[in-house]
């Protein structure tokens, strides 16, 4: 605490270490949600390769993506579902 009150560049070089802490885990954070999102786009290519028809629900139970399959039997776009 005295190093705060008497010596203010003190607390900037602790500020700074903070900043480059949170810093690093949002790096972290977007860079595991980039890996996230590209999974998922890499399954809904698998998905849209089958001719059966799928559809993924959320937990609202709201469509939330059908395949290919699915459009060409219900004759709806993805859009529309």
């Amino acid at each position: 605490m005295f190093c705060l009150l008497y010596f203010p560049s003190c607390a900037s070089g602790h500020a700074t270490a903070d900043l480059k802490k949170a810093n690093m885990e949002l790096e972290i954070e977007i860079t595991e949600r980039r890996r996230a999102e590209e999974q998922v786009k890499e399954q809904a290519e698998l998905l849209d390769k089958a001719h059966d028809a799928i559809a993924v629900r959320d937990l609202e139970q709201r469509i939330i993506y059908w395949n290919d399959g699915a459009q060409s039997l219900y004759g709806w776009s993805s859009g529309k579902s």
